[in-house]
């Protein structure tokens, strides 16, 4: 009481099974208490107080007595070692291998009230590991979502920053093929659509040069077609004038091949179509030897040593060859042709003199010879007495 007088006892009862209860109770998990145990023994004996396994702390000897079991009789690997590393080492902590697993084994002191107990934890290293494989499946799959998520996003907005550039792509490719009505459509006033609208105004340009330049060309093309028509014309009464002449008239280049001929030299040397003469080496067509079979060089040949020379040249009496073979007497004259003085060929007239040299022949005749007896006249006869 209040003045220090002893009234009385209080005793409370308390059974060593229930600690172990206790123990099994707070350690036990889904799976029983496979995973992590607890157990309760004297410091000093290593005998059990109490166990979280389920195991009995004593045993009942024959005779009615009961035996206190120590912790080296405890199956489960690694406690009895953590007890005596403990008390040899102090160690708190213990790690034991077991297959497949590890072992974490706390040992904890309880000393009060005569009392002189230890503690001893264990948990698998797989049970401490399974919040942490959960945590890190979670930050997996939240890392996952975030990335499927920051992709989709990415492609929304690249796809929205990158339509203004396919529309610019889309336009050029289209104006490329032709079409220059198409401008690019301007979404934003930013860099792209700066950018649209320069290519706009570049597009306006280039239609508008190629408008004017259409009409140029259309222009230009009248220009040159009305000058190609007087120019055939001309060509046309060139011909015909050509064609008119008595004369025989062909051209000829720097290599002696014919550029043009007239109908008048096409019949002389008899001959149905222009493109019978035209590029031929008329040197080797007509004018290859002196009508009796002996050759004429292209070094004797007239008419290409005025070529060369770029004269002109006057030939009174000369063989050319028909297309059939046969010769005639033709009389020639070789121009040499000029442009913008530079020497790019000659034009070449000829006519046949066959007849007129037959005329001279027979007036020649006729000036030595009587008509009627055919017999030299006195001319004659003393021209012939006085060379002999």
């Amino acid at each position: 009481n209040n003045k220090g007088e002893l009234c009385g006892v209080l005793g409370t009862h308390l059974l060593l099974t229930d600690i172990s209860n206790l123990l099994h109770t707070l350690v036990a998990d889904q799976v029983g208490n496979r995973n992590r145990f607890a157990v309760i023994v004297q410091k000093d004996t290593g005998e059990l107080i109490a166990n979280s396994f389920g195991y009995d702390n004593f045993t009942i000897l024959s005779d009615g007595t009961m035996q206190r079991i120590n912790i080296d009789e405890v199956p489960t690997a690694g406690l009895a070692e953590a007890y005596r590393n403990y008390k040899a080492t102090g160690d708190r902590t213990y790690l034991q291998k077991i297959p497949g697993d590890k072992l974490f084994m706390d040992v904890q002191e309880y000393t009060q009230n005569g009392l002189d107990w230890v503690l001893i934890t264990a948990v698998r290293e797989s049970l401490i590991n399974i919040d942490v494989k959960v945590s890190i499946n979670k930050a997996l799959a939240a890392a996952v979502i975030l990335l499927i998520v920051s992709i989709i996003l990415y492609f929304i907005l690249l796809k929205r920053q990158m339509k203004p550039v396919g529309l610019l792509i889309d336009t050029a490719e289209r104006i490329k093929e032709g079409d220059l009505t198409l401008r690019v459509p301007i979404l934003k006033n930013d860099e792209m659509g700066r950018i649209s609208a320069s290519f706009n105004r570049m597009a306006d340009t280039v239609s508008n040069l190629i408008n004017h330049l259409e009409a140029t060309v259309a222009e230009r093309t009248a220009e040159l077609e009305h000058a190609n028509n007087a120019l055939t014309e001309s060509k046309e009464q060139l011909q015909m004038i050509l064609d008119s002449t008595a004369e025989g008239i062909y051209g000829i280049d720097l290599e002696g091949r014919i550029t043009f001929c007239n109908e008048s030299c096409l019949h002389i040397l008899g001959y149905t179509h222009q493109h019978e003469l035209l590029g031929r080496d008329m040197h080797a067509q007509i004018h290859h030897d002196h009508g009796d079979g002996s050759p004429l060089t292209m070094d004797e040949c007239t008419i290409l040593k005025a070529l060369r020379q770029g004269e002109k040249a006057h030939v009174t009496s000369e063989q050319f060859r028909r297309a059939d073979g046969t010769t005639f007497n033709c009389e020639y004259y070789s121009y040499p042709q000029y442009k913008d003085g530079v020497l790019i060929g000659a034009v070449i007239t000829f006519m046949d003199i066959t007849e007129r040299k037959k005329d001279e022949e027979k007036i020649l005749y006729l000036s030595g010879h009587d008509s009627l007896t055919g017999l030299l006249n006195r001319r004659s006869m003393e021209e012939t007495l006085r060379e002999a």
